[in-house]
């Protein structure tokens, strides 16, 4: 009785969201949730022992009251995908994930993105994520991340041999972050999306990854976009791109790449045989110099998107387009 009167109540709590009722995914992003509606959520959760997508996206009356929507998943927890972008999380809230974790054992996605806070709390939360070997997405975008997150997370990377996409980006202050050991990501060997843009990276950072990037042999999409510290220290790295056949998307749009960095990109990229997407955008190098280009562009058969915008290009370069 107790299990059908639950269930009532979560029938009635989707209703009044404009919801349908399901056993498996629970959708309500952005659905304006009040103080009130949060203990209702903890509740409808408890009726659904199923569950195994749960997105709280765009609901800042989540934030401060984390453990009271997720309390039934102390138990344990069938959930596979969980999002919480935009919440408000606080600092605590993000301690509670660290905790929770390692009860969710199916866990393959964990998306925190735009909480800024969750960096304040980033020992615990990469402690739960030893827990979760079977994880496949982490998205960490615009979560006040700094250099010491780097080194944190780091820690937790041999962990995650199953990761497929590692999103770091918008961490303004995650510069020099990886200036000393990122090693640990390239224990990363499954990760096929890799967004490091806008991370202020440093010219060592840079240099770092070079060691690394080019070992993430299933490497499939990579953003290093808007560090313009690339520009003057890249060549090494972009001309080791060459060990990424995989490569699907590379975005080194407003990176103040030079002439000898793109010299060095262009003569990698004939090495790319299934390459889709490259933005170049917003590096005035690429004006006058496209013809370094000629030869990829010639035998790209998968080419799908090229982006050159605001790159000064001259005559020569749109006649050769």
């Amino acid at each position: 009785m107790d299990l059908g009167s639950r269930t009532e109540k979560n029938d009635q709590f989707s209703q009044k969201l404009g919801k349908k009722a399901v056993d498996k995914c629970l959708d309500l992003n952005n659905c304006g949730l009040t103080a009130a509606d949060i203990g209702e959520v903890g509740e409808a959760l408890e009726a659904t022992p199923e569950l195994e997508e749960l997105n709280l996206s765009w609901n800042s009356k989540v934030g401060g009251n984390l453990p009271l929507v997720l309390h039934s998943f102390q138990k344990g927890s069938k959930i596979q995908k969980l999002e919480l972008v935009d919440c408000a999380l606080t600092s605590e809230d993000g301690a509670f994930v660290g905790q929770l974790l390692p009860k969710l054992q199916n866990l393959e996605v964990l998306d925190l993105s735009i909480n800024g806070s969750i960096g304040d709390s980033l020992d615990s939360v990469a402690q739960g994520l030893k827990s979760t070997s079977n994880l496949k997405v982490l998205k960490l975008h615009s979560c006040g991340l700094s250099q010491k997150s780097a080194k944190i997370l780091e820690a937790a990377f041999c962990y995650l041999g199953e990761l497929r996409k590692l999103d770091l980006s918008c961490n303004k202050e995650l510069g020099g972050g990886f200036e000393d050991t990122p090693a640990q990501l390239a224990m990363l060997t499954h990760l096929e999306v890799l967004d490091l843009h806008q991370c202020s990276l440093t010219t060592n950072d840079v240099v770092s990854l070079t060691q690394v990037i080019p070992l993430l042999s299933n490497l499939q999409e990579l953003d290093l976009s808007a560090n313009k510290k690339m520009g003057c220290s890249s060549d090494n790295l972009l001309s080791r791109l060459r060990f990424l056949p995989a490569l699907k998307s590379l975005l080194i749009n407003n990176c103040a790449l030079e002439r000898d960095t793109f010299t060095a990109l262009a003569e990698a990229s004939i090495h790319f045989p299934a390459l889709e997407i490259v933005n170049l955008s917003w590096n005035k190098c690429v004006g006058g110099n496209l013809k370094l280009l000629l030869e990829t562009l010639k035998l790209s058969t998968s080419l799908q998107v090229l982006r050159l915008s605001s790159c000064s290009l001259v005559t020569e370069d749109v006649a050769l387009l």
